[in-house]
């Protein structure tokens, strides 16, 4: 059809001059005018073209004027002409012969004057008016109400009059519904046009459906071509009107398709621009947790770019993105993250983007937000029990006991782990039992719980002389005390070993308890073995020494009572302060212990007792008796004095007199050592009296001073037959009953001077008396308060030594008087300060000779 339809058009010359070969004329219509033009061989002249309606009978007629031109041939041109008015069924040609005479002429002389028509308006697929405009086009080409239409079928058509009127070169038809191309057939001529092309307004729809709405769609699909890219999509045509295709069509993909359209042969202008959105159905599983998050997969529809494209594929759920895992074009595989916000978790709206082209159906996610247990595991008293949304603030625990309908709801001490993970403690008592976790957003599912035993501490320990040891525990059922044993080694003096019999198990508290042998000691394994777990449990200990009092001291020996002071002396110590005295002693029935204290210790009011490791718990008061047990000598002119004894306690408040005088300045130097000074005296064997704190101090063991005895140095010299006053030098002098006899005279008038220097006067020699012998030294006897020296130290007869100083020997050193009891051990820098402070109190001595000397 489309080969006919081009030739047609091919073989007509549409100008506005015509010119059309003829057997002998040829004719033009040219300014309105028909001219007709014969050729040599032409024997006739045309004389008029007669207009016949379908009878044959003459309407109008066309009269011609003939003249020969310069050639000789004959030029036959018509009047003017009114193309309107060129109506008829058929034409008869008349041409005159050479005489003149006219007859009809229509054996092909003279050619009809063909149909001339302008080009044609493209009309709507629907049908409608279509002008025809052109010349000749009802002139003798039969009925001329009528044109044929040629499309897929032959119609005709009935020529529209105006106004009663019929205008042959300008009329209209109201062509029928068609699309594509068609032929308006004029005589024997063919003159083509076409309907509308097809143009595409909008597209609506998802995939699945869609509406082409638009124009000149025609109503018939096989007609149309519909693409999408290069890809026919005839196929989807469910229903077709002229502004209206229906697709039952799912693309593959996310993408802007090309949609290109052809209605018959003619195709839209631009085709159309279709965003395919990607489609979400349902998503899977239903069980995506808040708490971990989890694999989502998306069901759905284009949900990938066609092959080849770079576009990238996102998911965002509710704000959030879940990473793409895999995707195919109906669905998609994303790990959703876990929930990290505030707000609704069942209204998160899922988008999935190809590129910049995003769904946009609304398909919205909900996490699955009750709590989901999945397995326990146990850690001595704690359980941690892993799942998922197990919430972070405010959660239960519900316990339910094997065999018992009532629950115990835990919601103290509850640890938390990223909604994944709690760690509580169950009840003690609770070794079989249910449990399952509620939060606000519902109750999860059971699990069972069978807990071990646990032994973690002690909670009672026995005393020394043996007795109940009571275990911590939690989960020990009482139906498995037979197969629990319990037995403790390295303890103290005891031997390895030792079993605890008479075990108990209480289910209420948690405990074991069992008879533990007598023993001492802080080191302690306890190792219980129940069934097949073992339990080593160190600390364990005896009780502590308690109930402690000083039971009695006699001297350096003191008794100390109390309890669960054990069996073994060489275990028990008293730690004073930073010292440590260890027993000598216990009796049997293991409540006294004896111990000798050396003498450096003093009271001291934070006293412990130690027995094997083991320290009383609150310490006690130990006030000990100080013990004296020497004195030192002193001048007669009175020096610091320093006793020595033991428990000298520098807080306490000593009062010393000697002979029932006071002395002043008593101080402890140290432990050993109490300080005091002597006044001036003389005198030998004066008791000591010594209060402690108001308490006297020498009871059992008495003390008595004495002063220095006095010692000659060396004395001036008179002439024997006159006597004279006689200087004594020495040290230790005093007035208290101080007798002096030099040479066995008595002398008289003594005068002590001080301690050091006293005179007197020696009586002349009897005139019968021999004579003294030269340079020979008489003895002295010097006596004070009942203590005498002896020197041979007087000279008669040389006055001239009473100008020369006297003789500075060293006095000895004056010596402690030594009691039988035995003296404490001094440290050396005791022993060091004692002879210092005798040395120094000889210096002393031997300055105040020389001053007396001098003055």
């Amino acid at each position: 059809m489309r080969l006919v339809n081009t030739l047609l058009r091919l073989s007509i010359f549409f100008t506005f001059f015509y010119y059309v070969k003829c057997f002998d004329y040829s004719y033009v219509y040219q300014n309105q005018k028909l001219i007709y033009t014969s050729t040599a061989s032409a024997t006739v002249t045309l004389s008029k073209i007669a207009l016949l309606d379908n009878s044959n009978k003459e309407l109008s007629k066309i009269p011609f004027t003939c003249t020969l031109d310069a050639s000789k041939k004959n030029v036959c041109t018509s009047d003017i002409l009114n193309p309107a008015n060129l109506i008829s069924w058929r034409i008869s040609f008349y041409a005159k012969d050479k005489t003149g005479k006219e007859s009809e002429k229509n054996d092909g002389t003279f050619p009809s004057p063909a149909p001339n028509l302008s080009p044609l308006s493209k009309i709507p697929t629907k049908g409608g008016q279509l002008l025809l405009k052109g010349d000749f086009l009802r002139l003798g080409q039969g009925d001329p109400t009528v044109i044929t239409f040629i499309s897929d079928k032959t119609t005709s058509l009935k020529v529209i009059q105006q106004s009663g009127s019929f205008d042959a070169s300008s009329f209209s038809v109201n062509a029928p519904v068609g699309c594509g191309t068609f032929n308006i057939k004029i005589g024997t001529k063919y003159f083509s046009g076409s309907y509308i092309s097809p143009t595409i307004t909008s597209i609506d729809g998802k995939p699945g459906q869609y509406k082409i709405q638009g124009t000149n769609f025609f109503n018939d699909a096989t007609k149309i071509d519909l693409k999408s890219g290069t890809t026919s999509i005839n196929q989807a045509i469910t229903s077709v009107s002229d502004s209206e295709i229906v697709l039952n069509y799912t693309p593959q993909y996310a993408e802007l398709a090309s949609i290109s359209l052809s209605v018959g042969s003619l195709s839209a202008a631009e085709s159309y621009s279709l965003k395919i959105a990607p489609m979400l159905g349902s998503y899977v599983p239903d069980t995506v947790t808040k708490s971990s998050g989890g694999v989502l997969t998306i069901a759905g529809k284009c949900l990938s770019p066609p092959p080849g494209s770079d576009d990238a594929i996102l998911v965002d759920v509710g704000g959030v993105s879940c990473p793409v895992v895999t995707n195919q074009t109906d669905s998609i595989t994303c790990n959703m993250p876990k929930f990290s916000g505030e707000g609704d978790l069942s209204n998160l709206k899922i988008t999935v983007s190809v590129g910049s082209i995003s769904s946009d159906n609304s398909v919205n996610f909900a996490y699955f937000t009750k709590p989901i247990l999945e397995t326990m595991v146990q850690n001595n008293y704690n359980f941690t029990v892993s799942g998922k949304n197990l919430g972070t603030s405010g959660t239960s625990i519900i316990v339910t006991p094997d065999g018992s309908t009532d629950a115990v709801e835990i919601t103290k001490d509850i640890q938390y782990d990223q909604e994944e993970k709690l760690v509580f403690t169950l009840p003690i008592n609770m070794d079989k039992c249910l449990i399952s976790i509620k939060t606000d957003q519902g109750t999860s599912n059971p699990i069972q719980i069978d807990a071990k035993p646990v032994v973690s501490s002690f909670k009672g320990f026995p005393p020394t002389k043996g007795g109940l040891l009571v275990i911590g525990g939690a989960y020990i059922d009482p139906a498995s005390k037979d197969s629990i044993v319990i037995t403790v080694s390295n303890q103290g003096g005891n031997s390895d070993g030792m079993n605890c019999g008479n075990i108990q198990v209480s289910q209420a508290d948690g405990t074991i308890s069992c008879d533990l042998p007598a023993g001492t000691g802080n080191k302690l394994v306890a190792t219980i073995v129940i069934g097949d777990v073992s339990f080593p449990l160190s600390g364990l200990s005896y009780q502590a020494p308690s109930n402690i009092k000083i039971q009695s001291q006699k001297g350096d020996v003191l008794e100390i009572s109390g309890d669960n002071l054990g069996s073994k002396a060489s275990l028990i110590s008293l730690k004073v302060g930073d010292k440590v005295v260890s027993a000598s002693n216990i009796n049997s029935d293991q409540t006294v212990a004896t111990f000798s204290l050396p003498s450096y210790i003093t009271s001291n009011k934070n006293t412990f007792v130690i027995v094997d490791g083991v320290q009383s718990e609150s310490q006690f008061d130990l006030a000990i008796k100080p013990q004296c047990l020497s004195i030192e000598k002193s001048n007669t002119a009175g020096q610091d004095i320093f006793i020595t004894g033991a428990f000298f306690d520098s807080s306490s408040k000593f009062q010393v007199s000697i002979g029932g005088s006071a002395a002043i300045d008593v101080s402890v130097v140290n432990a050993t050592v109490l300080k005091f000074a002597a006044p001036k005296g003389s005198g030998s064997n004066k008791l000591i009296a010594i209060t402690y704190n108001g308490e006297p101090l020498n009871d059992e063991n008495k003390l008595y001073f004495s002063y220095n005895p006095p010692t000659i140095l060396s004395a001036t010299s008179v002439a024997d037959s006159k006597g004279g006053v006689v200087t004594v030098y020495g040290s230790n002098f005093a007035e208290n009953g101080a007798t002096v006899k030099i040479d066995s005279k008595v002398c008289s008038n003594i005068t002590v001077i001080n301690s050091n220097s006293l005179k007197c006067t020696v009586p002349p020699a009897p005139a019968n008396a021999t004579a003294p012998v030269k340079g020979k030294k008489y003895p002295i006897i010097v006596s004070i308060d009942g203590q005498s020296v002896t020197e041979n130290k007087f000279e008669y007869n040389n006055e001239a030594i009473n100008t020369i100083p006297p003789e500075l020997t060293k006095p000895p050193v004056p010596t402690k008087k030594t009691e039988p009891t035995q003296h404490p051990q001094e440290t050396p820098s005791e022993q060091n300060n004692n002879s210092n402070i005798i040395y120094h109190s000889s210096i002393l001595i031997l300055v105040s000779i020389i001053i007396n000397i001098i003055f």
